[in-house]
């Protein structure tokens, strides 16, 4: 269940609860400290994925294009958003 303080327990399980109907493929990780999340999303087999980051060190913006623009830093970086859904 999500914190209301914080972003931990950001997962496509709980995102279901409160959108049903959301795609299976939209995964939801937070950074360590809570404080932080990526959602992340791929239509096409994880070839190319639509991202979001928010919170702290998020960019607040929609982005799409090939997973390795997605695992670059500042981007949807699978080693800072760790707690959650498992981020590829």
């Amino acid at each position: 269940t999500q914190n209301p303080t914080t972003y931990s327990g950001i997962k496509n399980s709980a995102l279901v609860t409160v959108a049903p109907g959301i795609s299976p493929n939209v995964l939801g990780a937070s950074n360590a400290a809570g404080d932080g999340y990526c959602l992340a999303d791929s239509q096409d087999g994880g070839v190319n994925y639509a991202w979001y980051t928010g919170g702290n060190g998020g960019k607040s913006t929609v982005s799409y294009g090939p997973k390795a623009t997605m695992d670059a830093a500042g981007n949807c970086d699978k080693t800072v958003y760790t707690v959650g859904d498992v981020i590829p």
